[in-house]
């Protein structure tokens, strides 16, 4: 049976302030969302340090109502680069004791280590090590909460359950009474609106969703119904899990050096990945039913949207017209983003006598242009 580390870094962003500077340890300090640093006070909080966290202060908070909550508050403009560095100096630390290692995001990772217990000893072993090798070389201002469990949505739930620098083990002896202990929307999957939705169905707890009958919750949430269910007999839900259709993708990103505020901004960019994505997908002579558009902000918080198109596409304007018309209507306007990323899905082979929504024309011009780009350069007519 596999065991899983899930590895939190705590209030990562401000613990990565106060290590840089002395003076800020042990200070309520705030991150905000302004990588200029010249309107720090009118900001969103992207982080906050504990001591202001027990003022109340809490991450997505306005500055200023942070000032009022908690006055003697230090107002931060953060640093991505800083940030980013460290995410990945974590990162190369946790991989030193397992081969599989999954970066969930900036300041969170999973880990299989059943697989090298008999070289590095028992999981809560493995723990405590990656802890001292943490405080060794990042610094001991950036802890980190340490789960242990059979699966990853358990290890998830035991690093919440005790911060900051915890560490604890769910197993399938004790993963019952642990889930009787927590909230319906303590477990990654579950937010406030589904559990708002499963109180009003009269199911308060996980003993509730664990007796629920099946058809009872895939009418009220259709398939996802039964993952919930799943959840609280302790397996890990569908929520990790990658369908065939999203393996079967091609995609390109790009990491931006100046944070990008407005459409026009982010329009020559998103045309460049699009042009890529439709030139690879030639190249292997298949077309993309979907097409995906994926920000990651100032702040690492990602936002993704697809649209399925029921044809499909590897011209490159029509791959820009669709992500174009994503970010126009889904995005964020006001978040500096810092990567922009375009990709199509649910590919299958390219079959000229069914184009759909382009035509034969538009395949020569392609041609063409892939031609000319392989002989003159990359960017060449894009």
């Amino acid at each position: 049976m596999p065991t899983y580390l899930h590895i939190d870094l705590n209030c990562f962003f401000a613990s990565v302030e106060q290590q840089a500077n002395p003076f800020l340890r042990g200070k309520p300090i705030g991150i905000v969302a302004d990588p200029t640093g010249r309107y720090v006070r009118r900001g969103v909080l992207a982080t906050a340090s504990y001591p202001a966290k027990a003022k109340g202060v809490k991450s997505g908070m306005p500055a200023f109502q942070a000032k009022q909550l908690c006055p003697e508050i230090i107002l931060i403009g953060g640093d991505g680069d800083k940030y980013e560095y460290i995410s990945n100096c974590f990162n190369n630390i946790v991989r030193r004791y397992s081969d599989d290692v999954t970066q969930f995001s900036i300041d969170e990772a999973y880990m299989e280590v059943d697989s090298v217990r008999h070289l590095l000893g028992s999981p809560t072993t493995i723990a405590h090590n990656i802890k001292q090798a943490m405080r060794e070389e990042l610094g001991t201002c950036i802890t980190c909460s340490i789960g242990i469990g059979p699966n990853r949505i358990l290890a998830k739930l035991a690093s919440d359950l005790q911060k900051p620098d915890g560490l604890v083990e769910i197993t399938h002896e004790n993963k019952f009474e642990v889930l009787r202990s927590v909230p319906l929307d303590a477990l990654a999957g579950i937010g406030p609106k589904t559990r708002a939705h499963l109180e009003a169905l009269g199911i308060v707890d996980f003993d509730d969703l664990y007796k629920a009958d099946d058809l009872f919750l895939k009418n009220a949430f259709g398939v996802w119904g039964i993952n919930l269910k799943r959840v609280a007999q302790g397996h890990e839900s569908g929520f990790f899990r990658y369908t065939h259709n999203q393996q079967k993708s091609i995609g390109h990103s790009r990491t931006v050096n100046a944070n990008m505020e407005t459409l026009e901004q982010l329009k020559p960019l998103l045309k460049r990945l699009s042009s890529k994505v439709g030139q690879r997908a030639r190249k292997h002579g298949l077309v993309g039913q979907t097409v995906h558009v994926q920000l990651k902000y100032w702040d690492f918080e990602h936002w993704g949207m697809q649209r399925k198109l029921g044809f499909g596409i590897n011209d490159d304007s029509a791959i820009y017209k669709e992500a174009l018309g994503l970010l126009v209507t889904h995005r964020q306007p006001t978040k500096p983003v810092r990567l922009v990323g375009v990709s199509i899905s649910d590919t299958r082979e390219d079959v000229q006598g069914d184009l759909f929504d382009y035509t034969k024309q538009s395949h020569d011009r392609m041609d063409a242009l892939d031609r000319m780009r392989a002989r003159y350069g990359k960017r060449t007519f894009i």
